[in-house]
């Protein structure tokens, strides 16, 4: 049995951008979502896919000011930001942020 640092994995982020006042902004029917994003790659400090980043990064794009939903999954399997393991934070507002400090050091076993 060994202990190892995790990282944080390599994430994209999409958002719903409202076309009216959605009623029910939990499932983007009065919206649509925009293409999927990654900016930043988990090295360094984390993985950091911010929404204002993004918006400065990627003018007159499908994103815009005022988000109601996002969605997130990591880049090597498309599968949800969730089933990582990681602990970051993600809202329609701020984006996805996982820091690699915050990162707990997690048991193996290894294979025989």
């Amino acid at each position: 049995m060994g202990t190892i640092k995790q990282k944080c994995h390599d994430y994209e982020v999409q958002f719903c951008c409202p076309q009216i006042i959605d009623p029910d902004p939990g499932n983007c029917d009065h919206g649509s979502w925009t293409s999927w994003y990654d900016r930043d790659n988990p090295s360094g400090t984390g993985d950091h896919e911010t929404l204002l980043n993004l918006l400065t990064e990627n003018p007159n794009t499908d994103l815009c000011r005022s988000p109601t939903e996002i969605e997130a999954r990591l880049i090597h399997n498309q599968q949800p930001y969730y089933t990582s393991g990681n602990v970051v934070q993600i809202s329609p507002q701020q984006g996805l942020q996982c820091w690699n400090d915050q990162e707990r050091f997690s048991s193996f076993i290894r294979p025989v």
